[in-house]
C-alpha cells in the first residue's frame, strides 16, 4: 500500500494540485479524488467483495502516512471510507447499491452527523429528532461541527427516533442526502484556518431506505463506525500523523 501510493503521488500530483493542497476538507479535488479511487488509494480495508484489498490497520496506516508525506488531504478518504465500511455491514441492499458504486468511484464524499450544540462530547445526548411518517422520515434539528458537509453529497445523520427510551436506546442513523429540501449549510470557521458547517435539518422528508441498521438500534452503528474510525479504517493514523506534527514542530 505504502509504496504503491508513493509512487501514485510522486506520479499524478501535479504542481497545479500540490498549489492547492490543504491539510483539511478544502483540499478536497474531485477529479483527484477520482484518480486516488482507480488506483485503489481510497478504500483498501474494505472487503474484497466491495472493491477493498482488506487491508490490515498497519497497512492503511502506512497508506494515510503517504498521503500525509505527499501533502495530500486524507479528511475525504478517512471520513468516507469508514461510512462506506459501515453502510456494507448494516445498510439494506438496495442503500448499497444506490450509494457505495458512487462511493467506490470517488464520486461522493460522506460528512459525519453526530454533534449538537447542547450535547457536547456526549453524542449519546443527540436531540436532533427523526419521526416516522408511514413510509418515510421526517428529521428535525441542528448539527455542529459538519465537516464537508459544503462539499458532500451525504450526511451520516445521528438521530432521536424515540424520545421515552433511555438515551442510548432511542437512537438510529441516517444516510442523507445532502440535496433534500429543507437542509441548511452554514460556514463555520476554525482558528486553524479550516472550515467546519453547523447544518440545519427542518421537515426534511427522507425515505425509510435510507435508515442504515434498525429503528432504535442507531448505538451499535454508530459504535461499529467508531471502531473503524479507531483502527483500520482511519483515525488512528491520521491521529498519529498529527502527534507526530506537533512533535517535530515542538
Amino acid at each position: 500500500s505504502g509504496d504503491h501510493a508513493r509512487r501514485f503521488f510522486e506520479a499524478e500530483l501535479t504542481p497545479e494540485l500540490r498549489a492547492r493542497a490543504h491539510f483539511s476538507w478544502d483540499g478536497h479535488d474531485w477529479g483527484f479524488q477520482q484518480q486516488l479511487a482507480r488506483a485503489g488509494l481510497l478504500f483498501p480495508h474494505w472487503p474484497r467483495a466491495y472493491a477493498g484489498r482488506e487491508s490490515s490497520a498497519y497497512e492503511t496506516a502506512a497508506l494515510w502516512e503517504e498521503y500525509h508525506r505527499a501533502g495530500w488531504s486524507t479528511h475525504a478518504a478517512i471520513t468516507t471510507g469508514m461510512v462506506g465500511a459501515t453502510l456494507i455491514h448494516f445498510a439494506s441492499e438496495e442503500l448499497k447499491r444506490e450509494v457505495l458504486p458512487r462511493i467506490q468511484a470517488g464520486q461522493a464524499i460522506v460528512s459525519l452527523g453526530y454533534t449538537e450544540p447542547a450535547s457536547g462530547s456526549d453524542v449519546a445526548a443527540a436531540q436532533t429528532r427523526a419521526t416516522l411518517a408511514g413510509d418515510h422520515w421526517l428529521i428535525d434539528g441542528q448539527k455542529m461541527f459538519t465537516s464537508g458537509a459544503h462539499l458532500g453529497q451525504y450526511v451520516f445523520l445521528l438521530t432521536r427516533s424515540d424520545p421515552s427510551s433511555a438515551k442510548h436506546k432511542g437512537l438510529t442513523m441516517f444516510l442523507v442526502p445532502l440535496d433534500l429540501p429543507g437542509i441548511e449549510i452554514h460556514p463555520l470557521h476554525t482558528l486553524s484556518d479550516e472550515r467546519t458547517n453547523v447544518t440545519y435539518y427542518s421537515g426534511v422528508r427522507i425515505p425509510d431506505r435510507y435508515r442504515v441498521g434498525p429503528v432504535n438500534g442507531g448505538w451499535s452503528v454508530l459504535g461499529y463506525a467508531l471502531e473503524i474510525e479507531h483502527g483500520a479504517g482511519g483515525g488512528s493514523g491520521s491521529f498519529g500523523i498529527h502527534q507526530r506534527d506537533l512533535l517535530e514542530k515542538a
